[in-house]
């Protein structure tokens, strides 16, 4: 499988996060590799995630070192603006955030309840317009949603 991103979204990832790059077949492996293995690139996703009716880019990006999460937000038709929602050093450590291969992104569609949580702690959540999640495997879980003119987030943590 191959992850074919429209020109416009390389051009404005080269742009905005010169020395970062889409992650290759080459880095597919831990949480990748079995979401890869269903057809599904992990460390992408794509939603209307500010409500502007055209479609946005969350992906994690990978640099020498370093990781960083980003959402392209179209705002004219292939033109975007970028953000950077996290990011960090890439490390060895058994820390998830140290190892970006550990993170997967979804999107959580608008308007769908989202349950979170044991039965007796869940929190159900639903959101105006398309949201992101962004899991570590077997750790916290991040919702990156739109507010206003800005993401916003909400941190589970399953310690």
């Amino acid at each position: 499988m191959v992850l074919n991103l429209p020109q416009s979204v390389i051009d404005s990832l080269r742009r905005d996060f010169p020395g970062f790059r889409v992650p290759a077949t080459a880095d597919v492996k831990g949480a990748w590799a079995s979401e890869w293995a269903r057809g599904v690139p992990a460390f992408a996703a794509w939603g209307d995630y500010d409500g502007n009716r055209l479609t946005d880019v969350a992906i994690l990006l990978l640099g020498e070192g370093e990781w960083k999460f980003v959402v392209l937000n179209q705002v004219s038709l292939g033109q975007y603006t970028s953000r950077i929602l996290n990011g960090g050093p890439i490390t060895q450590s058994p820390v998830n955030l140290g190892r970006p291969e550990a993170i997967v992104l979804r999107t959580l569609p608008k308007g769908r309840p989202i349950r979170i949580g044991s039965d007796e702690e869940a929190v159900t959540l639903k959101y105006a317009n398309d949201a992101i999640e962004f899991g570590e495997e077997d750790g916290a879980l991040w919702l990156f949603y739109w507010d206003r003119n800005d993401f916003a987030q909400r941190v589970f943590s399953y310690e």
